[in-house]
């Protein structure tokens, strides 16, 4: 089982709810993925950590601190695009755009910056991607980086499944093939990454924390 990973840190903490006569505690551990947006360039993202206000809003997924003027952020429905834009001064707009995990969206920027995706470690047993016939922008549902034949798309991939890496410039891809399985086999889901998964039928991706790692 592979340890958990985060591209910046990791901060476990254990943290007081109550007064300490109480004896109630909670515990979470908070992490940070930091991911390079270059100037005036497309970047596939992914967010794979629960907003530590349970809100799924751009604000609370990409924040508002060192965002550049103009930046924007893009989700695909299936369909079309929904465009949110970072504005000095007035913040996201619309502002109102769910970015949730599991799923992958486009940024770019005037300017080159780091961006943060701060959130609490998922503790839920399963996360559940629904793949419909088609193209979807998809992540890994948990912040690890795994070989795609560690992952349940080795099982519920059917023939001819694709998925593709965008590198800045041009695609890499992995395709599955029945009775071979993926080709290549070593595609690597990473932290903080998202895809074009191309599915020929509809089916759910439903993968297990417990395979990657255990917490809480």
């Amino acid at each position: 089982m592979k340890k958990l990973s985060i591209a910046a840190m990791i901060a476990a903490a254990v943290l007081s709810a109550a007064e300490a006569q109480t004896n109630v505690f909670s515990r979470n551990a908070v992490g940070v993925i930091k991911v390079a947006i270059p100037a005036n360039r497309w970047t596939l993202v992914g967010y794979q950590l629960e907003p530590l206000n349970t809100s799924n809003r751009v604000a609370d997924i990409l924040g508002t601190n060192g965002i550049p003027d103009g930046t924007v952020a893009l989700l695909f429905s299936g369909t079309s695009y929904q465009a949110e834009e970072y504005v000095e001064g007035d913040g996201w707009l619309p502002g109102t755009n769910l970015y949730r995990r599991g799923a992958g969206f486009w940024v770019r920027s005037p300017v080159g910056f780091d961006l943060y995706l701060t959130g609490e470690v998922p503790s839920a047993t399963n996360t559940q991607v629904n793949l419909p016939a088609g193209y979807r922008l998809v992540s890994f549902p948990y912040p690890v980086e795994v070989d795609i034949t560690n992952s349940v798309l080795n099982t519920v991939a059917s023939d001819g499944d694709t998925i593709l890496r965008f590198t800045g410039t041009n695609y890499v891809s992995a395709e599955y093939v029945e009775g071979d399985g993926w080709l290549p086999p070593n595609f690597k889901l990473k932290v903080g990454e998202a895809y074009w998964y191309r599915s020929m039928a509809n089916k759910v991706w439903n993968e297990p924390k417990n395979a990657h790692y255990t917490y809480p």
